[in-house]
């Protein structure tokens, strides 16, 4: 599997001609480059957080400056198109993090989660099901992990509430 850190619709053009197997974060595709990801198979992998706090918090908080604050806007904006836009021609969006991001933690995958429901408007069991199973089919791991079957390896977050409800329960493990 390849997956290629791509940003602009050109990257995403010459990834997919390249034949690589993810775009990780994206851009808005030509109609042209969404036919060739169907083709191949090629999926987005939707990195929501790195983003946000760029723009959404104030400078004093994320230090950021008004330019760095207007690039991270136009990024998450088209990352978010281009995952609309896959998800409308049935092309898989998988769901990642970017970890090691400023603000983004190791154990913000909940958060991850959240944004993907809000932003691209889904149902909270397609969003969970896009970080379990969705996931682990992309990484070519879905018949050893990704949901719970015999047979298959998993980890577990057992929580006090349910998280289809409100994902930010994730946060506290029971």
């Amino acid at each position: 599997k390849v997956a290629a850190h791509v940003e602009s619709p050109e990257g995403v053009r010459v990834a997919v001609e390249g034949g690589v197997d993810s775009i990780e974060h994206g851009s808005v595709p030509s109609d042209e480059t969404l036919k060739l990801m169907k083709k191949r198979g090629a999926v987005q992998v939707l990195t929501i957080s790195p983003a946000l706090p760029f723009f959404k918090l104030p400078f004093e908080v994320n230090y950021a400056n008004e330019m760095s604050s207007y690039n991270s806007e136009v990024l998450a904006t088209q990352m978010l198109d281009c995952a609309k836009i896959c998800l409308k021609n049935n092309i898989p969006v998988g769901l990642g993090t970017d970890t090691g991001c400023p603000f983004v933690e190791h154990d913000g995958t909940w958060r991850e989660i959240l944004l993907f429901q809000k932003y691209l408007e889904t149902d909270p069991a397609f969003a969970l099901h896009t970080a379990t199973l969705l996931n682990a089919k992309i990484v070519g791991l879905d018949k050893v992990t990704g949901s719970v079957e015999e047979g298959k390896c998993a980890d577990l977050l057992i929580t006090e509430k349910n998280p289809l409800d409100d994902f930010h329960n994730l946060r506290d493990p029971f």
